[in-house]
């Protein structure tokens, strides 16, 4: 009996050990995070490398990075949005992110007020003014870009007898992008391009556009400012025209042939087969990664855009600035666990750590500190050139995307010379009115 008895008491301890065992594992709390850069070389184990960090710090949770490409994430994110399936913690364009809050009715992404309340963000963090929708803060930058210096290869320039200071103006940059277009080998053919811009249709290559209008004095409603209304749309207006007409001109004297997007266009730079590429400070990344380091170091600089020329006006150009910011899904069964790990990002060590490999910091503990300067020279170099220049964002409206969609496909149809670049704005005028009446 008393074998028996101790049998059972045996089979009931290990029953409940059992059990303990699997609640506990139950219990951890599984976050979904949504970004797109988990893809690419240098971005994944940083990735990596902060969740890590931040799973060590917080045993009872698990992030799991979802890999989605730069190229599908917005239309994934769209989808998955309106369908009420995306991630717990949620990377958006800062210039768009009320075009995707906006998708559901209640608001697709949580207010952050009350977990900023108390922490020392609202000192620390670039750009933290720009994260509010309907008067709340509703996503926390942890990074910080900028975009529009020209990068260049040294010994193209010294080959071509170029100089940088000769290529200041919209003129002198097109003549100098020409003498870059070479054919090396002397069979008739080009092999070696001076310049080209993106001609597909896709979220991220407005980057490449939008600078030329803002430079020239145009843009996509009066003075970039409300009212965002139908009646202040002005993408045909004649300073766009005069860009785009700039741009249709570069193309036919520089651009390698093809349609082409962002990341397509760098790699013509790192095998040699293009001298200039328009970037921003994550191309800094991606060419460091993938250029042979000596060549990195000697063979690559940075120059700023060229001035415009119009209207019996020398206008410098226009940068545009952004974040790609991260919100809560008010769809999350956790939000206080993703606020923490989007605090955490935000954290001095782990933006020093981790954040400073692939982006500019938005900590100003980090950012403005003598160690982040001497550490990173170039990334430096090229936020100190943007300084220099007048920074601007794309209008943080409901319609964006749609408006996005419609301003790549009209410059699209001008490179391609499918249209006129007139006719590519009056096209794209049209369209943007209606979306603007809806």
């Amino acid at each position: 009996m008393k074998k028996y008895s101790y049998i059972v008491m045996m089979v009931v301890v290990s029953l409940l050990l059992i059990s303990t065992i699997a609640c506990g594992a139950q219990s951890k709390i599984e976050l979904t995070f949504y970004q797109w850069y988990y893809t690419e070389a240098k971005y994944g184990p940083v990735i990596d490398g902060y969740i890590g960090a931040f799973e060590e710090k917080f045993p009872n949770v698990k992030v799991n990075p979802v890999a989605i490409t730069n190229r599908d994430y917005w239309d994934r994110l769209t989808m998955d949005i309106m369908s009420g399936v995306e991630g717990d913690v949620v990377g958006v364009d800062q210039a768009s992110m009320a075009a995707y809050y906006y998708l559901r009715p209640e608001g697709a992404f949580i207010s952050l007020d009350k977990y900023i309340e108390g922490t020392s963000f609202a000192e620390d963090l670039v750009l933290l003014d720009d994260m509010e929708e309907d008067g709340h803060c509703i996503a926390l930058p942890y990074n910080w870009f900028t975009f529009g210096h020209i990068f260049y290869r040294k010994s193209h320039f010294e080959e071509a007898g170029l100089s940088v200071d000769g290529m200041g103006t919209w003129e002198s940059f097109k003549e100098g992008a020409a003498k870059l277009t070479v054919d090396l080998d002397g069979d008739g053919r080009i092999d070696r391009y001076g310049m080209t811009l993106p001609s597909t249709a896709e979220a991220i290559s407005r980057w490449w556009h939008q600078l030329w209008l803002w430079t020239a004095g145009g843009g996509f409603f009066k003075n970039e400012a409300p009212p965002y209304t139908a009646e202040n749309v002005i993408f045909d207006c004649p300073a766009n025209l005069f860009a785009l007409e700039y741009l249709v001109d570069l193309k036919r004297e520089a651009f390698a042939p093809g349609v082409r997007d962002p990341f397509q266009i760098q790699e013509l730079f790192y095998n040699s087969s293009l001298s200039m590429f328009l970037g921003a400070s994550w191309s800094l990344v991606m060419v460091e990664t993938n250029m042979p380091t000596q060549i990195y170091e000697e063979d690559v600089d940075i120059m700023p855009m060229p001035s415009a020329y119009y209207q019996g006006e020398l206008r410098p150009p226009v940068l545009v600035a952004w974040s790609t910011p991260l919100a809560i899904s008010s769809r999350s069964k956790y939000p206080d666990t993703a606020w923490d790990f989007i605090e955490f990002l935000n954290s001095e060590e782990i933006q020093r750590d981790w954040i400073t490999r692939v982006a500019s910091p938005v900590n100003k503990k980090v950012l403005e500190s003598s160690w982040y300067k001497t550490s990173f020279p170039k990334i430096g170099a090229f936020m100190n050139l943007s300084r220099e220049f007048e920074w601007r964002m794309t209008p943080n409206i409901a319609q964006w995307n749609e408006i996005d969609k419609v301003i790549q496909e009209a410059v699209k149809s001008a490179y391609v010379e499918v249209k006129s670049p007139k006719e590519a704005l009056d096209w794209g005028q049209a369209e943007i009115v209606k979306i603007m009446r809806k």
